[in-house]
């Protein structure tokens, strides 16, 4: 088993996000089309977009879009982002799905079997390298006073930066000190995740979903369900709201989860992985999950398939002064600077004594 992240929460750390109004992503273009008609200013874009909650998935292709086409300033750029973010777990618009019949029963089998050959074997054979590690860090929390609380919207907690290796297989964490606080923490990108859930998934239940066009081409999409008996995913939190306890709990198990493989069909690498966790005895119950996206990548001339990116988000109950209260965690990770381990040496001949 492995532990794959975790969320801490603390009293200091409640949270709430701002629901707004509910836009799909095609009434997305159309306000960022009337913004820009009207001229608004970055900042009055950015602040209309935080009260925006996407109900489609903001894709590559629709993200890319909607950048090249009204080219938001910064502040309005990191609001995308964050909705982006926060529509990982949902669908993409109906319009962008090819359409393509779905593959045979044969041909399914082939795919899955080619994938599970691609996470047990061939992310084994990755070279060694180092990579750097840059995560954004947002969290919605309330401020708590002796006579008042109000949520202060979701917001950038500041942005870290690491090196991570990867050396005989694993991911090596480093040495620095691990400062904790109210927020996520996650490992395992690096292709420890994919190998559980395909272990997992061949246990619970994998079942063809969609066709993508992603722009790393077509890819075939499963769902997978892995149910809590034998689930492997190693999970860690504080705290949610136990109905059975009435009061707040920690967990640290190996929760039941579901989520969906992008996978090449050609090559059956595993191109993007979602990951939401079930969990039972919790009223309301918590939501976490982790979505990576996964690419091709040159390291010193060696392609491998490897994540750029990874989104984890985290939600939870908890109640103070007379109501509820839900957390809401996000962390943006971006992988970048690839390259291997290794040193180089120079040998100098000998000067022969005069």
């Amino acid at each position: 088993m492995m532990k794959m992240w975790a969320l801490l929460l603390g009293i200091a750390g409640l949270g709430s996000s701002v629901y707004g109004q509910h836009v799909s992503v095609k009434q997305l273009e159309q306000f960022l089309a009337q913004d820009r008609a009207a001229q608004r200013t970055d900042e009055q874009v950015a602040q209309q977009l935080a009260h925006f909650e996407l109900t489609e998935r903001l894709t590559e292709s629709a993200a890319d879009r909607v950048f090249s086409e009204f080219h938001p300033g910064k502040k309005a750029a990191a609001a995308l982002e964050l909705m982006a973010d926060q529509s990982v777990f949902l669908s993409p618009p109906a319009g962008e799905l090819p359409h393509k019949d779905a593959p045979t029963a044969a041909e399914q089998q082939r795919i899955i079997e080619a994938a599970v050959n691609f996470a047990t074997v061939t992310l084994k054979h990755m070279p060694n390298f180092l990579a750097t590690r840059t995560t954004a860090s947002f969290e919605d929390v309330p401020v708590i006073t002796s006579d008042s609380a109000f949520q202060s919207g979701l917001h950038s907690m500041g942005t870290s930066v690491r090196e991570t290796a990867y050396r005989d297989g694993h991911e090596v964490a480093d040495n620095a000190p691990v400062t904790r606080r109210a927020g996520l923490t996650s490992v395992g990108e690096f292709g420890q995740d994919l190998g559980i859930i395909v272990a997992d998934a061949a246990k619970g239940s994998i079942a063809w979903s969609h066709w993508e066009q992603t722009s790393a081409g077509l890819v075939a999409v499963f769902q997978y369900a892995v149910p809590r008996v034998v689930s492997h995913y190693k999970i860690y939190f504080c705290c949610g709201w136990s109905a059975t306890a009435n009061d707040q709990v920690s967990y640290e198990g190996t929760p039941g989860y579901h989520g969906l493989l992008s996978i090449d069909p050609s090559s059956g690498a595993i191109l993007r992985a979602t990951l939401e966790v079930e969990f039972a005895n919790y009223d309301p119950a918590p939501h976490y999950g982790i979505a990576v996206q996964y690419r091709a990548v040159d390291i010193d001339g060696q392609k491998s398939v490897l994540p750029l990116r990874s989104v984890s988000i985290g939600n939870a109950t908890t109640f103070a002064r007379g109501r509820a209260w839900t957390n809401l965690y996000v962390d943006d990770v971006r992988f970048t600077n690839y390259h291997r381990f290794g040193s180089t040496v120079r040998i100098f001949p000998s000067t022969p004594d005069r």
